[in-house]
């Protein structure tokens, strides 16, 4: 989970220029290079979001290449450094700077679970939450607005 708009940004930008690599190199399909069939990519895939959705970056994936299993976090940074390039071609490679932040701290989930982990009351990590989301839209609103006065 993440709710920051500038990771969510970071994330977007990561898809793009996986995009544009599998563009340059269609090779990188699973349906063209894998060794799985279909059906087991299909069910690859499913695993792997099952594993996500409890484990988040830290969750182990099986990967579609070779069936080897890898942490999810590390999975995405060998996808960050075989797409830079291409967004640094595209001129968005500034973008994806925050996804360094993110593979380092967590995602959002990850970040409230070790609050709670330390704090044991889930009600001071919500408010503390709220207040900190309400004062990044603040910051965001008077920075993507002030270019408009």
């Amino acid at each position: 989970m993440i709710i920051d708009p500038i990771a969510l940004l970071a994330v977007t930008a990561l898809l793009e220029a996986r995009i544009w690599q599998l563009m340059a190199n269609p090779a990188l399909d699973p349906l063209v290079s894998s060794k799985f069939t279909p059906a087991e990519l299909i069910d690859m895939t499913n695993a792997n979001e099952v594993a996500a959705s409890g484990s988040s970056l830290e969750a182990t994936l099986q990967h579609w290449q070779d069936g080897r299993a890898i942490k999810a976090s590390d999975w995405i940074q060998e996808i960050y450094a075989e797409v830079t390039g291409f967004a640094e071609e595209q001129g968005f490679k500034c973008f994806l700077t925050p996804l360094q932040n993110i593979l380092a701290t967590g995602n959002t989930a990850q970040q409230w679970l070790r609050e709670y982990a330390l704090a044991q009351n889930s009600r001071e990590v919500i408010v503390r939450s709220i207040e900190q989301m309400r004062q990044q839209e603040i910051e965001l609103a008077d920075k993507a607005c002030e270019s408009v006065s």
